[in-house]
């Protein structure tokens, strides 16, 4: 009887210890993960642009290169991106200081806003999502607080400088980072307007509730990339995308058009814009053995992707060789311009300066030596003029041989020059 007494005593008292030793094994651990989560560096720190006013508006916008793919956990950017980061930059201050100086368009209301970096990367944009909605957070918590504040561990009652809530956020430039952003801003009911995010699946407006663009979606881009694949008649292609949300969603649609309208795809890739140059030589490999038969190579990729092709070309040496289809801005058009006429013989024998494609449907290509960018959408049957295609549609660009538009009876390669095109990132 004593021994089984012992015995439930001693029971007790190790079914007691049970959560002293779990307890002590989960500090351990959770003590041990916080020492491993220390050593993980910390972003850089990011500047903010800002304009005072009575109403702010937030923006995102890519002031520097998405950050590498050795980076990425420490969300370090790349460089400054001129075009599509400064000027845009500028271009907000300019445009609120216009609305500012007019006394009709908004009387005894001025507008402010606070420019945040984006990099190009949701993890960065989602930071300085947050940022808003903190200092949105803060601003309603100081109006009801109301009696005293705490300025550095001091009670006072004159409160610090408040930053405004932000009635609304432009940008950021991404489909993917837009998306990721309008998941953050509706929880706080905060607009967002997007200028190049173009993703289909942004129209959902049960999803994404708050969500506002000023630029039409994928579809017509799709629609105008087989319209110029049929065009040419070109039946056999390969198809590149960027990998995320935008070309992921507008390669699916452009092969959905493709399968409607019998066109074969000999291979399909895609890519992340942020890849190392390994990554898109190999991409460029795959599709060299799908030469000679499959040489137009349709990418509904972003701008930066559709850059790391390029180079990949002027490594490998293979200007020419290809015919590449994509979505054209006037920043990429300039780059475009510069990788073609340092191309060397690996473009073209004869070199030369930028010339012209010309073809009776209104088509227009810039063209060094051998090498071309068509930077314009022939006349479609789902738009009544092209003025209305090229305020519709993204513009569309090709890589590839004058030559190969010379087989044509209707083009012919002029010597003068002309470059148009629209600002267009996705």
């Amino acid at each position: 009887m004593w021994r089984n007494m012992a015995r439930v005593e001693m029971g007790l008292v190790a079914l007691l210890c049970v959560p002293t030793l779990f307890f002590r094994i989960l500090v351990l651990s959770r003590s041990s993960s916080i020492s491993e989560r220390s050593t993980v560096p910390r972003a850089a720190p990011r500047a903010v642009a800002r304009m005072d006013g009575d109403v702010i508006i937030g923006a995102l916008f890519s002031v520097h290169h998405q950050p590498s793919a050795e980076k990425v956990a420490e969300r370090k950017c790349g460089d400054v991106r001129e075009q599509y980061g400064i000027q845009r930059v500028e271009a907000m201050f300019h445009t609120l200081d216009r609305i500012n100086a007019d006394p009709d368009l908004l009387p005894n209301i001025s507008l402010g806003c606070e420019i945040r970096d984006s990099c190009w990367h949701s993890s960065v944009a989602l930071e300085q999502s947050i940022e808003f909605i903190r200092d949105s957070l803060i601003s309603i918590r100081d109006d009801k607080d109301g009696a005293k504040w705490c300025i550095d561990g001091t009670p006072s009652h004159h409160p610090p400088p408040s930053k405004k809530p932000i009635a609304g956020v432009i940008g950021p430039g991404s489909s993917s980072v837009a998306i990721q952003v309008q998941n953050l801003l509706q929880l706080f009911n905060i607009p967002q307007i997007a200028y190049s995010a173009t993703s289909i699946d942004l129209s959902d407006k049960a999803l994404f509730k708050y969500f506002l663009r000023v630029v039409p979606s994928d579809t017509l881009q799709a629609r105008a990339m087989l319209d110029i694949v049929k065009r040419y008649n070109w039946t056999y292609v390969s198809a590149v995308h960027t990998e995320g949300n935008y070309g992921e969603s507008g390669m699916e649609a452009f092969k959905e058009l493709a399968s409607q309208e019998g066109l074969c795809i000999a291979h399909s890739d895609k890519i992340y814009s942020n890849a190392g140059e390994k990554h898109f030589d190999r991409l460029l490999r795959k599709l060299r053995e799908r030469l000679p038969k499959a040489r137009v190579v349709v990418c509904f990729c972003e701008g930066m992707t559709v850059r790391g092709l390029l180079m990949a070309m002027r490594r490998l040496g293979v200007f020419g060789e290809f015919l590449l289809t994509a979505r054209a801005s006037l920043g990429f058009l300039s780059f475009a311009f510069y990788i073609l006429n340092n191309a060397g013989k690996g473009l073209t024998e004869r070199g030369g300066n930028f010339g012209q494609c010309h073809s009776r449907r209104g088509k227009a290509a810039a063209s060094s030596g051998g090498g071309t960018v068509d930077i314009s959408v022939p006349a479609a049957p789902w738009h009544h003029s092209e003025q209305a295609v090229a305020a519709a549609a993204p513009v569309t660009v090709s890589f590839g041989l004058c030559a190969s538009l010379k087989s044509e009876k209707n083009a012919m390669c002029p010597s003068t020059s002309r470059v148009s095109g629209r600002q267009h990132d996705g």
